[in-house]
C-alpha cells in the first residue's frame, strides 16, 4: 500500500514538474529583450508606460473564452483603412497569438508636431515580409535610422478619409518599434544600442508588472493632463487630476494565477503626503460602500461584483483589487441582463434581477425554411412578374438590379453618385442570413471608354467595399450601393455599369434539436461552438465561437416542437475571441433549441451591366396637375378682396382650441405626449389666386407656449450647440382642392419637453405670408443631372434623378421658388406630390411623382 502511495505520489510530483516546464514556466517567463525595450522607453520625460504579456493574455483568452491557441486560418481582414494593430500585424505574416510575447505602449509630453509615443513590440519576426507588406499595401517609404531599415507610414483614417497618423516603424527580428517622427530617432537608438542605466523607475514597474499580464503605469499622475493631447486622455486626465494629486505613481494591473485559474485586477497608488492620502483613501471607501448600497436597491447584480473589491494601505502604498474568476464572469452576465431589464422597464424601478418569465406563449407565424440540401445551379433566373417583386432593369442569375438614381454629391467637386438596387424573390437558405450575398459595382463607363469609377480606399461608402443584402419582408432580399465617380463626370456621358453580386449559399443544412437545454450544454458541429449559458422560462443566453457563420439560426421550441416567437435579442462580439454572445426573450416556455448548421455552402458570383439611364418605367394613366396658373398678387388686393370671417366647416370636428387671424382660421387638435410632446394643428384660408398648392405660401410658426404652472416654453437659439429636435415652424401649403372656396391644411409640430397635454395653457404663434409682387418663368428642356438654367440672380440645377423623383437645388433659399410644374411629351402638366425641401440653407427641392417613370421625361418649367 505505501508502494502505491508513494508511486501515486511520484506520479502527481512529476506531472507537476511537467506542467510547469511545459505550461506555467514558458508562460510566465519574460522576454530577454524585454528589459532593453522598458529602458529604451523609460526616458526621463515619460509620462505613461502600458504593457501587456501577450502569452498570459492568450491563456486568459482560451481559460475564459476557450479559443484556439492559434489565430483562426485564413481569417478575413479588414480593409487597410479599418485595420488595428493585431490586424496589420496578420496581414504582414505575423501570427499575435504564437508570434507574440510582450507589447509596450509609451505616451510623453505632446510637442510642437502634435502627439508623441511609442510603441514596442518584443517576439518573433521576419523584417523582409515586414517591410514587404509596409511598402506594399500601406505605401510606406524606406527611410535610414541608427543602422536599421525604417519606414514611415501615414495611416488615413477609414470612415473620414482625412489623415490619422504617421508612424515611424524599424523592424528587427526581436523586435518591432512604431513612434511618432519627433521621438523615433532617440528612442531606435536606445533600443539598438547598450542597455539605457535604470535609475530606480523602472524597478517600481517591474515590481509590479512583472506578473500581470497587462499593467499601465503612470510617473507623477498630476502631470499627465497637462501632457496628454490624445482626445479621451486629456479631458479624463483633468477630471481625475484632483483626485490623486496626493500620489506619486500610480499603475493599474490585471494579472492571472495559475492555481485556481483567476485574474486579479489591481489599483495601486504610491502616496507623495502619506497623511492627505490616507484621508483620500478614506473618502473613496465610503463611496464605495455608498455606492454599494445604492446598487443593492436598483441593480443587484451590479452590488454583488463589490464582494470581491478591497482596499488597503500599508505605508505609503494603497492598494485596491479584485478578483476576476468564472463566478465574476456569471456576475458580469448577470448586470447584462439586469441592465436589458432597466432599459426597456424602467431606470429606478426595483427589479428583483430574475430572467424574464415566459409569458402567454406566442407562435412564430413566419419562420425562416432551411433546405437541407440546395444548389446555385438550380436557382431560376429573376421573375419581375412574381408578385410584390421589384422591377429590375437586368437580371443576374436569381437577382434583379436597376438604376435607382443619379445625384450630385453634397460638395459640388466630389462629382456625381449612381445608386443602383439589387432585389432577389428568394434564395434557398439565405433568409435568416441574407447578408450572404453581397452587391459589389467593379466599374462605370463614358461613352467614350473612359473608366469613371472614382478609387476610393477610405469612406464609410467607399465604392470598393460591397453592401449586404437584407430582408425585411422574408424571403424577398434587397441591396441599394451607392458608388461615387471621379469628378468631371457627366450624367449624359454614362455608358454602362458593371457589377457582380457575390453568394455564399449554404448547399446542406443540419437541424440539431436539444432536449432540454440548460447552462453548460455545449453543441459543436461543423468547426462551430455553441454553448448555451442560461435557460430560464422564455430567456435563452448563449455564445458561439469558432466558425461561427456556419450557425445560421437558433429556434426556441415550445412542448409541441412548436417555433417560439421572440420579442427581443441583443447581442455583440466577445471582447477577446472570435465569437459574440447573444441574449433573446421568446414568448413562452423554452422545452428545446434547433440549432441549425449549414454543413456545407457552395459560392458563386453572378455579374450585370446596367445600360439604361432614361429611368423609364411602365406607361400608366397619370393623374393631372390642375393647379391654376400663377398671377402677381399684392397685399393690398388680397385685403380688399378676403376681410371677412371664413364660413364654417362642413363637417366639423372635435378641436381643443380655435383662434382667427384676418381671414384664417388656425385650430390645436390634437396634443399627444410621444418621445416629446406632439401638436397637431389645421390651418383653413380662403381659395386666393395662387394659394392653392403654391410652394413657398408662408410659415407656420409657434413661438410661446405657456403652462399651467407659470412655465413657458420658447423655441431654442438654432446659433447654439445644444442638440434639439423640436419643430417649431414649418412651411404652409394648401395642397388640397378647396371645399366652398376655402382651402385647409394639417401641420404637425414636436416640442422637446416633459410635459404633458394637461399641462398646456396657452399657445402663441404666429402666420407669415409670401405676396408675390412680380413673378419669372423660366423654362428646362431637359432634365439631366447637371442641367442648369438661369434667370437675374437666380440660378436653378438639376441636382438629382430618381425613378420617381427630381431634384432640384437654387443658388438662393428655396423659398422663392413658388411653383414647379411638370409637363409630359404632349405639354400637358402632370401631378407632384409635396415637395420636400432640404441640403445647405435650404436651397434644394425634392419631387415626387410617377411622371419621371415616363418614357424620357423631357420638359418642365
Amino acid at each position: 500500500m505505501r508502494k502505491i502511495a508513494l508511486a501515486l505520489l511520484a506520479g502527481v510530483v512529476a506531472l507537476g514538474a511537467g506542467l510547469y516546464l511545459a505550461v506555467w514556466r514558458p508562460l510566465f517567463a519574460l522576454p530577454e529583450t524585454l528589459p532593453r525595450a522598458e529602458q529604451a522607453l523609460a526616458t526621463p520625460d515619460l509620462l505613461l508606460l502600458a504593457g501587456v504579456n501577450a502569452r498570459q493574455a492568450v491563456f486568459l483568452e482560451r481559460w475564459f473564452m476557450d479559443t484556439p491557441a492559434d489565430s483562426p486560418p485564413n481569417a478575413p481582414l479588414p480593409a487597410i483603412g479599418e485595420r488595428d494593430l493585431l490586424d496589420h500585424l496578420r496581414a504582414a505574416h505575423v501570427d499575435p497569438r504564437r508570434d507574440l510575447d510582450y507589447a509596450l505602449y509609451a505616451l510623453y509630453p505632446s510637442g510642437q508636431t502634435g502627439l508623441r509615443q511609442a510603441v514596442a513590440l518584443i517576439g518573433r519576426f521576419d523584417p523582409k515580409a515586414i517591410g514587404t507588406y509596409l511598402t506594399g499595401e500601406l505605401h510606406a517609404k524606406p527611410i535610414a535610422a541608427a543602422g536599421s531599415t525604417s519606414y514611415e507610414a501615414r495611416l488615413t483614417d477609414a470612415s473620414s478619409c482625412k489623415p490619422a497618423s504617421t508612424w515611424i516603424v524599424t523592424v528587427e527580428p526581436g523586435w518591432i518599434l512604431l513612434a511618432d517622427a519627433s521621438s523615433n530617432a532617440a528612442l531606435v537608438s536606445r533600443l539598438a544600442g547598450a542597455t539605457p542605466s535604470d535609475n530606480g523607475e523602472m524597478r517600481w514597474w517591474h515590481e509590479l508588472a512583472l506578473s500581470d499580464v497587462a499593467g499601465i503605469a503612470i510617473r507623477r499622475p498630476d502631470r499627465l493632463e497637462g501632457g496628454a493631447s490624445i482626445p479621451f486622455i486629456g479631458p479624463a486626465a483633468g477630471a481625475i487630476a484632483p483626485a490623486i494629486e496626493d500620489f506619486e505613481r500610480a499603475y493599474l494591473g490585471l494579472g492571472i494565477s495559475a492555481l485556481p485559474p483567476q485574474a486579479q485586477l489591481r489599483l495601486v497608488l504610491d502616496a507623495r503626503d502619506a497623511g492627505r492620502a490616507a484621508e483620500q483613501i478614506k473618502t473613496w471607501q465610503h463611496a464605495i460602500e455608498e455606492s454599494r448600497a445604492h446598487w443593492a436597491t436598483t441593480m443587484p447584480a451590479v452590488a454583488r461584483l463589490y464582494d470581491g473589491l478591497s482596499v488597503r494601505t500599508v505605508g505609503a502604498r494603497s492598494t485596491m483589487d479584485v478578483t476576476v474568476n468564472r463566478t465574476m464572469v456569471a456576475r458580469l452576465q448577470d448586470v447584462g441582463n439586469e441592465l436589458v431589464g432597466q432599459i426597456f422597464g424602467g431606470f429606478g424601478v426595483s427589479t428583483d434581477a430574475q430572467p424574464s418569465g415566459p409569458g402567454a406563449e406566442q407562435i412564430e407565424t413566419n419562420p425562416p425554411k432551411f433546405e437541407p440540401a440546395a444548389s446555385v445551379a438550380a436557382l431560376g433566373s429573376y421573375d419581375p412578374k412574381v408578385q410584390f417583386a421589384e422591377k429590375a432593369d437586368a437580371t443576374a442569375g436569381p437577382f434583379g438590379l436597376r438604376l435607382e438614381a443619379i445625384r450630385m454629391a453634397s460638395k459640388p467637386e466630389d462629382g456625381l453618385e449612381l445608386g443602383v438596387a439589387g432585389f432577389a424573390n428568394g434564395i434557398p437558405n439565405l433568409t435568416a442570413d441574407p447578408a450572404r450575398a453581397k452587391l459589389f459595382i467593379d466599374s462605370v463607363t463614358s461613352t467614350s471608354g473612359q473608366e469613371l469609377l472614382k478609387r476610393e480606399d477610405c469612406g464609410r461608402e467607399r465604392n470598393e467595399k460591397p453592401v449586404d443584402f437584407t430582408s425585411t419582408i422574408p424571403p424577398r432580399l434587397a441591396a441599394s450601393k451607392t458608388v461615387h465617380l471621379t469628378p468631371g463626370a457627366e450624367a449624359r456621358a454614362l455608358d454602362h455599369i458593371v457589377g457582380r453580386v457575390a453568394l455564399r449559399m449554404p448547399s446542406k443544412t443540419e437541424a440539431v434539436t436539444v432536449a432540454d437545454p440548460k447552462a453548460g450544454t455545449l453543441v459543436e458541429k461543423y468547426g462551430a461552438r455553441v454553448a448555451i449559458s442560461q435557460v430560464a422560462g422564455g430567456t435563452l443566453s448563449y455564445q458561439i465561437t469558432g466558425e461561427r457563420d456556419r450557425v445560421l439560426l437558433i429556434r426556441a421550441l415550445n412542448a409541441k416542437g412548436q417555433q417560439l416567437a421572440s420579442h427581443m435579442k441583443l447581442s455583440g462580439d466577445l471582447l477577446l475571441g472570435s465569437g459574440f454572445a447573444a441574449r433573446a426573450d421568446y414568448a413562452g416556455s423554452i422545452a428545446a433549441l434547433e440549432i441549425v448548421f449549414a454543413a456545407t455552402e457552395e459560392t458563386a458570383e453572378f455579374p450585370f451591366a446596367l445600360n439604361d439611364f432614361s429611368f423609364a418605367g411602365e406607361k400608366r394613366a397619370l393623374a393631372r396637375d390642375d393647379t391654376p396658373d400663377f398671377q402677381p398678387y399684392g397685399r393690398q388686393a388680397f385685403q380688399a378682396q378676403y376681410s371677412t370671417p371664413l364660413p364654417p366647416p362642413e363637417k366639423p370636428q372635435p378641436r381643443l382650441a380655435v383662434t382667427e387671424v384676418g381671414p384664417f382660421e388656425i385650430s390645436i387638435d390634437k396634443a399627444q405626449p410621444f418621445f416629446q410632446l406632439s401638436l397637431s394643428m389645421s390651418v383653413r384660408g380662403p381659395d386666393a389666386p395662387g394659394f392653392r398648392r403654391r410652394f413657398n405660401l408662408g410659415d407656420l410658426e409657434l413661438t410661446r407656449i405657456a403652462l399651467r404652472d407659470g412655465a413657458a416654453l420658447t423655441p431654442p437659439d438654432r446659433t447654439g450647440k445644444a442638440a434639439d429636435r423640436s419643430v417649431w415652424s414649418v412651411p404652409l401649403r394648401f395642397q388640397s382642392s378647396p371645399k366652398s372656396a376655402v382651402l385647409a391644411a394639417s401641420e404637425n409640430f414636436s416640442i422637446d419637453t416633459k410635459a404633458k397635454p394637461q399641462d398646456l395653457q396657452s399657445i402663441e404663434g404666429s402666420l407669415t405670408l409670401r405676396l408675390p409682387t412680380a413673378l419669372e418663368t423660366v423654362r428646362l428642356d431637359d432634365l439631366a443631372v447637371g442641367q442648369t438654367v438661369r434667370s437675374g440672380g437666380m440660378t436653378v440645377t438639376v441636382t438629382g434623378r430618381g425613378r420617381q423623383s427630381l431634384t432640384v437645388e437654387t443658388n438662393q433659399d428655396a423659398a422663392h421658388v413658388v411653383y414647379i410644374r411638370l409637363l409630359d411629351r404632349e405639354g400637358a402638366s402632370v401631378d407632384v406630390q409635396r415637395p420636400r425641401r432640404d441640403g445647405f440653407a435650404g436651397r434644394r427641392l425634392t419631387l415626387q411623382s410617377l411622371a419621371f417613370q415616363r418614357a424620357r421625361p423631357s420638359r418642365g418649367s
